[in-house]
């Protein structure tokens, strides 16, 4: 039995490659921001961190209105350009897009400091924040700058580079953070940090892009559109993914507003805690979803025949890490919980085994997202995202008042079920893709029974013992049920094991993962 055909299993290997380095350098990204977290939280208590998490909601979301699309565009561009060796073209689109976005995120940091007062006061219903969000007002530019040097890498193929530029933003973030707690300077240290992990970020990844830009453009001539004529398809391809993207992070901000007058302090700290651990899942998820998306670009332009089959695979390969993953964390909430936070923050215990459960779901949403802009159906996605935000505006309030914090998640889970049924039905219907439900039943199955079988075998442990015990049994049954109930194909194997087999440090590991659930699969196969 062979792989696929040679271009898929040469993207699927890319795919893979690429999504490997950015899930280490993620992976060390989130450990390290976790760890501080864990630090910072403890250091400033489940008061002083909900107070050091409001400061950064609305920076956060004002960065953006310093996009118009750019971001989102120019990762398939820049792909596009890169298979076709127009360097020139990158080099300038990157220097105009650096223009642009330096001049909108330096007027955004000023509205921002300069009404402090007023947004103090109203959004945040905390006027005694103002000094504090002038400062973090400045969030917006660099932040502004990191995510368009972290796009450059991504589009160039290079998105190791992307993940190594995460993680020294999280050393020198979590590092000075921790310094400034330590010699007394409580929030205004936490706020201090966290701004300036993402400025001294941004310069450094300035730095490498202009030299990977310079690099692959020696010895070319210059391109003699104007920044204008570089910049407007952009923006144009960009604007529905922009607004997309405008509309989750109002859906997360406004949530934040809906708790900030429904929950106490305490609470909102504990949702804040809840939401770092959940970036668990999110290691295993964010790397696929940013493969995927030039993945699916190169696809529709060099090999359109192949999407159907590329969409399927990437669906099922996705929900057999994220769901068994996400379910595992839903489960062993309070051991995390306890180990990681301690007792003042069991709140988020419950918190979290629901916000986790939650991102199970997601890989209809990533994947499907993913196909939408690669293959130029921008508003799609945008669409996808609508039916979020009309889910989520008038849920939100009304399930907090009634449930505070777990209202907002309920809310929140409803939105996102909402959307990933839109999704689905958009691709089966007018696309004419299929999803291999029958297999897809089987994983998260598996996950489920996996979970439930896990955490009842070690619940008696310590906190600890429960949770490492907890993962190999889980790891065990999952792999297992895999197998016994043949969620995946001959062909899967294949592909899993040859692509999965050249990655560095844990190729021989997964492969005889593989191995073993194929057997299983073998044998149920030759006995019925």
């Amino acid at each position: 039995m062979t792989s696929e055909g040679s271009d898929l299993w040469k993207l699927g290997s890319e795919a893979a490659r690429e999504g490997y380095g950015f899930f280490i350098g993620n992976t060390a990204s989130t450990a390290i921001l976790a760890i501080g977290s864990i630090v910072i939280a403890r250091l400033l208590g489940s008061d002083g961190y909900g107070l050091y998490s409001l400061s950064l909601v609305i920076p956060s979301f004002l960065v953006l209105f310093t996009s118009l699309g750019i971001d989102q565009s120019l990762i398939k561009y820049l792909s596009e350009y890169e298979s076709k060796k127009l360097y020139h073209r990158i080099r300038e689109i990157f220097k105009a897009s650096l223009i642009f976005k330096i001049a909108l995120g330096s007027a955004a940091t000023a509205v921002v400091y300069f009404s402090s007062d007023l947004l103090a006061s109203i959004a945040l219903n905390r006027p005694y924040l103002a000094p504090m969000l002038k400062l973090s007002s400045f969030l917006i530019l660099s932040q502004t700058i990191y995510t368009l040097c972290s796009n450059l890498f991504i589009g160039l193929g290079r998105a190791s580079l992307a993940g190594a530029l995460a993680t020294l933003q999280a050393v020198i973030k979590v590092s000075l953070i921790i310094a400034l707690l330590a010699l007394g300077f409580g929030v205004w240290g936490a706020v201090f940090g966290h701004v300036s992990g993402y400025a001294v970020a941004a310069v450094i990844g300035l730095a490498i892009g202009f030299l990977l830009t310079r690099i692959r453009s020696r010895n070319v001539l210059d391109d003699e559109g104007s920044a204008f004529t570089l910049i407007k398809p952009l923006i144009s391809y960009g604007l529905p993914l922009y607004a997309s993207t405008i509309i989750l992070v109002t859906v997360s901000q406004y949530n934040n507003l809906v708790l900030a007058n429904f929950a106490s302090n305490i609470e909102i700290g504990s949702y804040a805690a809840a939401v770092n651990l959940s970036t668990i899942t999110l290691l295993v998820m964010t790397p696929i979803a940013t493969v995927l998306y030039p993945s699916f670009s190169k696809v529709e332009a060099t090999n359109k025949e192949n999407l159907p089959r590329v969409f399927e695979l990437a669906l099922r390969y996705s929900i057999l890490l994220v769901a068994p993953t996400a379910l595992f964390v839903s489960a062993f909430s309070r051991q995390l919980v306890n180990l990681i936070y301690g007792a003042g923050f069991h709140h988020a215990i419950s918190y979290l085994a629901l916000y986790a459960a939650l991102y199970s779901i997601y890989p209809f949403i990533s994947v499907g997202v993913s196909y939408f802009n690669g293959v130029g159906l921008p508003k799609k996605t945008l669409l996808v995202n609508l039916v979020r935000l009309v889910m989520v505006l008038p849920l939100s309030p009304l399930l907090a008042y009634f449930f505070n914090v777990i209202g907002v998640i309920m809310a929140f889970t409803a939105a996102n079920l909402a959307a990933a049924a839109y999704a689905a039905f958009f691709l089966a219907r007018k696309e004419k893709l299929q999803f291999g439900f029958n297999r897809i039943a089987k994983i998260y199955l598996g996950s489920v029974l996996s979970a439930i079988a896990a955490y009842a075998a070690t619940s008696f442990l310590g906190d600890l013992a429960s949770l490492l015990a907890g993962a190999a049994l889980f790891l065990l049954f999952y792999v297992s049920l895999i197998g016994l109930s043949r969620a995946l194909d001959e062909r899967d194997y294949v592909n899993l094991r040859e692509i999965l087999g050249r990655l560095r440090f844990v190729g021989r590991v997964t492969v005889a993962v593989v191995r073993y659930a194929e057997i299983l699969d073998n044998f149920i196969r030759k006995i019925l």
